[in-house]
Protein backbone atom coordinates (compact mmCIF):
# COMPACT_ATOMS: atom_id res chain seq x y z
CA UNK A 1 0.00 0.00 0.00
CA UNK A 2 1.62 3.21 -0.68
CA UNK A 3 2.67 5.42 1.74
CA UNK A 4 0.00 8.48 0.77
CA UNK A 5 -2.75 5.60 0.90
CA UNK A 6 -1.81 4.61 4.06
CA UNK A 7 -1.71 7.96 5.72
CA UNK A 8 -5.10 8.67 4.18
CA UNK A 9 -6.43 5.69 5.60
CA UNK A 10 -5.52 6.33 9.28
CA UNK A 11 -6.41 9.54 8.73
CA UNK A 12 -9.81 8.30 8.08
CA UNK A 13 -9.76 5.78 10.53
CA UNK A 14 -9.22 8.72 13.46
CA UNK A 15 -11.92 10.60 11.82
CA UNK A 16 -14.92 7.66 11.98
CA UNK A 17 -13.66 6.13 15.42
CA UNK A 18 -13.20 7.20 18.81
CA UNK A 19 -11.81 4.36 21.72
CA UNK A 20 -14.97 2.40 22.39
CA UNK A 21 -14.30 2.00 26.20
CA UNK A 22 -13.40 6.03 27.09
CA UNK A 23 -14.56 7.58 23.80
CA UNK A 24 -11.38 9.34 23.34
CA UNK A 25 -10.15 10.49 19.77
CA UNK A 26 -7.10 8.82 18.48
CA UNK A 27 -4.21 10.16 17.89
CA UNK A 28 -2.04 9.64 15.22
CA UNK A 29 0.89 8.21 17.68
CA UNK A 30 -1.56 5.77 19.44
CA UNK A 31 -1.58 4.24 16.15
CA UNK A 32 1.25 1.50 15.31
CA UNK A 33 1.28 0.00 11.60
CA UNK A 34 1.91 -3.70 12.09
CA UNK A 35 0.99 -4.62 7.93
CA UNK A 36 0.31 -2.52 4.82
CA UNK A 37 -0.37 -5.05 1.86
CA UNK A 38 -2.04 -4.80 -1.43
CA UNK A 39 -5.32 -2.99 -0.18
CA UNK A 40 -5.19 -4.56 3.43
CA UNK A 41 -3.79 -3.07 6.41
CA UNK A 42 -3.17 -4.25 10.07
CA UNK A 43 -2.85 -1.35 13.31
CA UNK A 44 -2.27 -2.05 16.89
CA UNK A 45 -3.82 0.97 19.00
CA UNK A 46 -3.19 1.73 22.13
CA UNK A 47 -5.85 4.27 23.40
CA UNK A 48 -3.88 7.83 24.68
CA UNK A 49 -6.76 8.19 26.95
CA UNK A 50 -7.28 5.10 28.94
CA UNK A 51 -4.36 2.64 27.63
CA UNK A 52 -6.95 0.09 26.20
CA UNK A 53 -5.71 -1.51 23.22
CA UNK A 54 -6.57 -3.02 19.97
CA UNK A 55 -5.41 -4.84 16.63
CA UNK A 56 -7.45 -2.90 13.70
CA UNK A 57 -7.66 -4.45 10.19
CA UNK A 58 -8.90 -2.76 7.01
CA UNK A 59 -9.46 -3.54 3.80
CA UNK A 60 -9.99 -1.28 1.20
CA UNK A 61 -12.40 -1.80 -1.32
CA UNK A 62 -13.28 -0.39 -4.57
CA UNK A 63 -16.37 1.43 -4.94
CA UNK A 64 -19.44 -0.87 -5.88
CA UNK A 65 -23.46 -1.04 -5.46
CA UNK A 66 -24.58 -1.35 -1.74
CA UNK A 67 -25.74 -4.80 -2.14
CA UNK A 68 -22.28 -5.91 -3.20
CA UNK A 69 -20.49 -4.22 -0.73
CA UNK A 70 -22.76 -5.68 1.89
CA UNK A 71 -22.21 -8.87 0.25
CA UNK A 72 -18.71 -8.71 0.44
CA UNK A 73 -18.70 -7.75 3.72
CA UNK A 74 -20.74 -10.60 5.02
CA UNK A 75 -18.21 -13.00 3.17
CA UNK A 76 -14.88 -11.16 4.74
CA UNK A 77 -16.93 -11.52 7.82
CA UNK A 78 -18.25 -14.88 7.98
CA UNK A 79 -14.70 -16.89 9.42
CA UNK A 80 -14.03 -18.00 12.82
CA UNK A 81 -14.33 -15.89 15.51
CA UNK A 82 -11.10 -14.78 17.79
CA UNK A 83 -11.23 -16.65 20.74
CA UNK A 84 -10.69 -15.20 24.28
CA UNK A 85 -7.47 -17.36 24.52
CA UNK A 86 -6.08 -16.24 21.08
CA UNK A 87 -6.48 -12.64 22.13
CA UNK A 88 -4.54 -12.85 25.18
CA UNK A 89 -2.26 -14.83 23.57
CA UNK A 90 -1.41 -12.29 21.44
CA UNK A 91 -1.21 -9.41 23.99
CA UNK A 92 1.11 -11.09 26.27
CA UNK A 93 3.53 -11.94 22.98
CA UNK A 94 3.21 -8.20 22.28
CA UNK A 95 3.89 -7.16 26.08
CA UNK A 96 7.35 -9.67 26.52
CA UNK A 97 8.24 -9.08 22.86
CA UNK A 98 11.80 -7.10 22.45
CA UNK A 99 12.23 -7.21 18.66
CA UNK A 100 11.60 -5.66 15.87
CA UNK A 101 8.75 -6.10 13.15
CA UNK A 102 11.77 -7.92 10.97
CA UNK A 103 11.90 -10.66 13.35
CA UNK A 104 8.08 -11.47 13.10
CA UNK A 105 7.69 -10.92 9.74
Amino acid sequence: MPIKLLKQVISQFRKEHTCPFCKAKFKEQDIIVLMANGLSSLFFVVCGGCASQAFVSLELIPAQSPEDTFRLRMQMTSGDEISHNEILDMRNFLNSWQGDLKDIV
